[in-house]
């Protein structure tokens, strides 16, 4: 069909816990790993393979391997772009206007997070085509009617996915600077009051319930799910929390929140405490409709998140650290309800925390949402 179509010679060499498909072909190297990370649409066009190819640390010739690997790579049909950087990777498709396989922008810290451990080795050096692919890049495709507003556009809408991806990227790197001490500092912190008005709003429904806790961090809250009772996972982008939130027990799945890919009608209540307000705006509508899609019928949906006091309010914060930032993104009371009610979502309540402060104090807006039950 047009399709990149890459191989892996030994499936049982790649190590365990690694999202993406990997492929088995006779024609693939026995040194390579080959990770297909994800398609991506083309419009009309056929789907691009995106993947990584990764040596075994193992070999006793590294250079000969890649030599070998290289090779093989230039012998397929079609010759693919070889990119060795997931950055690479992002821009390519966005100059030329390529989305993920749900339609959305390629994120970055999505491409990152299927990256194997640092104990493979990345292939590298394929200098020609990735030149290539940068050059592809730096002059996005236009129109032959383009003019210079046309070219003005494209440049500004590069430069707005790159913000968004970075989005992602700075504030997992600047929650993952500080993960262990992070927390350490919140696993006494009084939640209840937002556990409570998940748990209240699903009072009647059959237990055990299935849980979905989104930004779950340490796996405090996993904890307190499961103690209670029902069957919690735990969704974080951030691998150090992902692996302290795995002590409980839980499932915990590493993803970026600009890029989640969710079961549908998985989960009876999904907890998002805390975490949503770091989701860029222009990402924040699709994010919502992928945690709704993966409620069933009647189920619920909590969020507690930052919010701006009347205002729109979205950019960097200092970081955790001195050299690290975070991306928030926080919204009026009116801007917060109607993405969720876009999003296809029926409010059950709302209030500010903490609880017991004046309005003025309360920096935090929770809300109850039910997901409506589809006609028979």
């Amino acid at each position: 069909s047009g399709s990149i179509v890459m191989a892996l010679s030994s499936p049982a060499a790649v190590p365990s816990g690694q999202a993406g498909l990997y492929l088995a072909a006779p024609s693939a190297p026995p040194q390579a790993v080959v990770l297909l990370k994800s398609s991506v649409q083309c419009g009309d066009r056929d789907c691009v393979a995106i993947l990584s190819v990764f040596l075994s640390p193992e070999l006793s010739d590294q250079e000969a391997a890649k030599v070998a690997v290289r090779d093989w790579v230039d012998s397929l049909a079609p010759k693919p772009v070889v990119l060795t950087d997931p950055k690479d990777i992002v821009l390519s498709c966005a100059a030329s206007s390529r989305k993920s396989r749900r339609g959305r922008p390629w994120s970055l810290a999505a491409s990152s997070g299927f990256w194997l451990p640092k104990a493979w080795i990345p292939l590298g050096g394929c200098s020609s085509a990735l030149g290539e692919a940068r050059r592809r890049v730096t002059t996005p495709r236009l129109s032959r009617t383009s003019t210079g507003v046309g070219r003005q556009e494209a440049k500004s809408q590069t430069e707005a996915t790159e913000q968004m991806l970075k989005a992602s990227v700075d504030t997992i790197e600047d929650y993952a600077a500080v993960a262990e001490g992070y927390a350490a500092g919140n696993a006494n912190h009084d939640v209840s009051q937002n556990i409570n008005a998940l748990l209240g709003a699903l009072a009647g429904r059959d237990g055990p319930l299935d849980i979905l806790d989104v930004g779950c961090a340490g796996g405090r809250d996993l904890a307190t799910f499961r103690d209670l009772g029902h069957r919690a996972v735990g969704i974080d982008g951030v691998a150090a929390f992902c692996e302290m939130a795995r002590r409980t027990g839980c499932e915990v799945w590493q993803q970026d929140f600009q890029e989640l890919s969710l079961p549908p009608a998985r989960f009876d209540g999904i907890f998002a405490n805390a975490s949503l307000f770091h989701v860029p705006s222009a990402s924040l509508p699709a994010t919502l409709r992928e945690l709704t899609q993966s409620l069933k019928d009647g189920g619920v949906f909590f969020a507690s998140n930052a919010h701006g006091f009347g205002e729109d309010r979205e950019g960097w914060t200092s970081g955790r650290t001195p050299t690290t930032r975070s991306y928030v993104t926080w919204l009026s009371e009116e801007t917060w309800l109607r993405y969720c009610r876009e999003a296809g979502l029926e409010l059950i309540e709302s209030f500010y925390r903490p609880p017991g402060k004046p309005k003025s104090q309360q920096p935090f807006l929770a809300t109850v949402w039910r997901k409506p039950c589809s006609a028979e």
